[in-house]
């Protein structure tokens, strides 16, 4: 069996866990709750890639960095401007960047090879 094919199961959120803020609670949708998107949003403070949040969550990589966006702005719009000394705290700098390359056959990678090989094929 390949490493890549092993499937992590999603994770449970425990009643007895932190409770989710209310940014968290703004942030929550139908299908995700307030307790997945503070979750989510530990586990990005504690370093993970998007890819590994949603392998642990259950979710693609979109909806992680969908949930992580929409957790950012709801703390925007709670933010007092009084309190920028916390705002350090507050803030996810570099959160939703993702730092591990795209994988091999992504069609993002491909299209653009594709585009130089046609751009550079008469040059030679």
């Amino acid at each position: 069996m390949s490493p890549h094919n092993v499937t992590i199961p999603p994770m449970v959120v425990s009643s007895d866990s932190v409770p989710p803020d209310a940014a968290s609670r703004i942030a929550a949708r139908s299908c995700t709750s307030a307790a997945h998107v503070w979750h989510m949003v530990s586990l990005r403070r504690a370093g993970f890639s998007l890819r590994q949040i949603g392998r642990r969550s259950g979710r693609c990589m979109e909806g992680v960095r969908q949930a992580l966006m929409r957790y950012e702005q709801a703390l925007n719009e709670l933010r007092d401007p009084a309190s920028e000394e916390e705002g350090e705290e507050l803030m996810m700098c570099g959160m939703f960047r993702d730092p591990e390359p795209l994988p091999p056959g992504h069609p993002v990678a491909m299209r653009g090879l594709w585009r130089g090989l046609e751009h550079w094929r008469d040059f030679v």
